[in-house]
């Protein structure tokens, strides 16, 4: 149902707009009342502030929405952001724990960190907890996102994981085709691949704010004070993480990896699923990484909802990503020959290239000549140049 607009409510006394647009709105749920899946969360407000984790206004105990009397800022109003309807929450969602996720702010610190909940006796915990540990935290090839905290929740088989806050992939969006292969040498870096990779993946954008950005609206700072202000990848690049762990498994190096049944993922079946046979997982990984490239960077359908990005200037990976989804497993590279090949591709790709503008999709072919040569991007581009940024962002001074 539409929002009332600023003309319709002038036309009422003060008075009768007010309770107007109170009904209007109580038609719209979980604005001016928590959803089903927020409440969880609300009853266990004073619990997790025992634990040093403070939740947003909204989620506090005897919460009123702010907006209720001042019909005009609904959609200025920082309670109105409902966290589990986040469609950027993927990252932290699986099909088996919808809605089990929330942010809050650690109180030592005031970092924003994102809450999980999961069963204690879950792949998910123990993975968790393996790759956080010392002895994978200090492996700069660990892209599995590191966890903060376990918090046992009292009287429930459950735990709450609690990881740093991450953006999605693609906002704050990339600015040069060099960003968009940083990405992918840090995706394909990976030496342990989770099953379910083809959209489970997320950036620690918190070096290109200069403030603390609102956990649901990216756009504006955490205290709503204005909108949060961003540099690009090149000059403060991100860390990229693969996370959620609920269809992994982990196997012992030293024996022969038994085969495993393949799943969904981002939409897709990986054709092996089709047959309903068993299969080697790490080969179905290579194909739900290539999928995602192909799906969502390269040979974007606009017309798929369940495709995502787009960006121009990528179709010279196309013949490796080809070979990764091949139908047959057995005749597609493994994960190290992907790595190999991806690296002797870029070497090729000219510096000038690699700092061209990376384009949407979306925009029509028309229009890109008019981005790619923007007075805005050719100064950009001039200052990176100048001040030594490499075409490939890198974290390694």
């Amino acid at each position: 149902m539409p929002l009332p607009s600023k003309e319709s409510l002038r036309r009422r006394s003060s008075e009768d707009s007010v309770e107007w647009f109170q009904r209007r709105i109580a038609a719209v749920p979980g604005f001016e009342v928590l959803r089903a899946a927020e409440i969880w969360w609300d009853q266990r407000y004073d619990w997790l502030e025992e634990k040093g984790y403070m939740m947003r206004p909204r989620y506090r105990p005897g919460w009123k929405a702010s907006w209720l009397d001042k019909p005009h800022s609904f959609q200025c109003a920082e309670d109105a952001e409902c966290t589990v309807i986040l469609p950027s929450l993927r990252y932290i969602i699986d099909i088996t724990q919808k809605y089990r996720c929330m942010d809050a702010r650690r109180t030592s610190d005031s970092q924003v960190v994102a809450l999980k909940r999961v069963k204690s006796s879950s792949d998910e915990a123990r993975i968790s907890k393996m790759f956080s540990s010392q002895k994978h935290a200090e492996n700069p090839a660990n892209h599995c996102i590191p966890l903060l905290d376990v918090l046992q929740v009292p009287e429930s088989d459950e735990v709450v994981l609690v990881m740093r806050w991450m953006c999605p992939v693609n906002d704050p969006p990339f600015r040069t085709i060099g960003e968009v292969l940083q990405f992918f040498q840090e995706i394909l870096q990976v030496t342990v691949l989770p099953l379910d990779c083809s959209i489970n993946m997320v950036m620690d954008a918190g070096t290109m704010y200069s403030d603390q950005y609102h956990p649901v609206n990216l756009s504006m700072k955490y205290d709503w004070s204005g909108e949060a202000s961003y540099e690009s990848r090149t000059c403060h690049p991100p860390r990229y993480y693969l996370i959620d762990f609920g269809f992994s498994n982990i196997y012992d190096p030293g024996e022969e990896r038994p085969p495993e049944e393949p799943i969904m993922s981002g939409g897709y079946m990986p054709p092996e699923g089709e047959s309903d046979t068993l299969c080697d997982s790490f080969m179905t990984d290579v194909f739900l990484v290539g999928n995602m490239m192909l799906k969502h960077f390269i040979d974007v359908n606009t017309s798929d909802l369940r495709s995502q990005f787009g960006i121009r200037g990528l179709r010279f990976l196309r013949p490796l990503v080809k070979d990764m989804v091949r139908f047959n497993p057995s005749k597609r590279p493994t994960i190290d020959e992907v790595v190999n090949r991806f690296t002797a591709l870029v070497k090729k790709i000219p510096p000038r290239q690699l700092r061209s503008r990376a384009i949407s999709m979306e925009i029509p072919f028309i229009l890109v000549p008019f981005f790619a040569l923007s007075s805005e991007y050719k100064s950009w581009t001039r200052s990176a140049i100048r001040t030594g940024k490499p075409t490939i962002p890198s974290r390694v001074s």
